[in-house]
């Protein structure tokens, strides 16, 4: 099962808390991320989709859209963790690069290879992992390479070379 990656709910944009908070909008927010802390269950999704429908902010919204998405990786839910993320890619652009590297997780995880690479190809995340270059890799090897793709690959063994097993998941050719 793929582990998604969320950041910690420490990097919500707080710097207009009063403000925001005077509106009523943290109110849903916090108590949703609170209790998809301690209890990530289905009042935790409940909570997550209430707060998401009512935030404006992209930041926010990419944050609760990935604990909706990690609640449903979970419980194996692969269509709905990737509809959910796919929603999460269109809030802000470029998306974070946490955000499309969960989606071609889950596209993976669901038999997607040929929609992983075609996700990559579209949103160009950094690769800045030797886990994030096997998602390219296992990506990247059910499609047809061009001269650029093929480099990047030999970028990404040399970059990643430390162990056989690195070169093959990195350079599968």
């Amino acid at each position: 099962m793929p582990v998604l990656v969320i950041p910690a709910i420490e990097t919500l944009d707080t710097t207009e808390l009063p403000a925001v908070n005077q509106s009523g909008l943290w109110a849903s927010i916090v108590p949703a991320l609170l209790l998809f802390e301690r209890a990530p269950d289905e009042q935790a999704e409940d909570a997550l989709r209430e707060a998401l429908q009512s935030e404006e902010r992209a930041p926010e919204r990419i944050q609760l859209a990935g604990r909706r998405a990690e609640l449903a990786a979970t419980a194996r839910q692969w269509a709905k963790t990737a509809s959910i993320t796919a929603a999460a890619i269109a809030y802000q652009t470029p998306p974070p690069d946490w955000v499309v590297w969960n989606l071609v997780r889950t596209q993976l995880s669901n038999a997607g290879e040929t929609r992983a690479a075609a996700t990559i190809t579209r949103h160009r995340p950094q690769i800045q992992s030797e886990d994030e270059a096997r998602l390219w890799a296992q990506s990247m090897a059910h499609v047809a390479w061009d001269d650029d793709t093929a480099t990047e690959a030999v970028a990404l063994a040399s970059r990643y070379s430390d162990t056989p097993s690195s070169r093959r998941a990195c350079c599968p050719i």
